[in-house]
């Protein structure tokens, strides 16, 4: 007859906690690009890993993607729905206000400024 008694977690069953880590976010040096993510629009990072790939972070929502240069992130690569290249770029605000103080922006180019 079976057992009514609760069941208790054995050392096989019970829940693990996720593992930490190797090393902590806060031991990366991250460098400031000149891109946007596509995002959210924030300011995109750079690290190189110990192999020596490089690993591109937006600062505000936290995206992160590997890549061989910014545009695995950034407005740059942005394309239409169709694969055709959007036009949009990344560039330097060359007027930054109190009310839009960003450093870097987004903005449609015409076709010959496209790179």
């Amino acid at each position: 007859m079976p057992s009514t008694l609760p069941i208790t977690p054995t050392e096989k069953t019970r829940q693990r906690p996720e593992k930490a880590p190797l090393r902590a976010d806060s031991e990366f040096v991250w460098s400031l690009t000149s891109h946007c993510c596509r995002i959210c629009f924030g300011r995109i990072l750079v690290r190189e890993t110990f192999d020596r790939r490089k690993v591109y972070r937006c600062s505000c929502c936290e995206t992160e993607a590997e890549g061989h240069s910014e545009k695995a992130l950034c407005c740059c690569g942005l394309k239409l729905k169709t694969g055709v290249d959007a036009g949009v770029r990344c560039v330097v605000n060359e007027d930054p206000t109190p009310e839009f103080p960003a450093r870097v922006i987004a903005r449609q180019v015409d076709h010959h400024e496209r790179k």
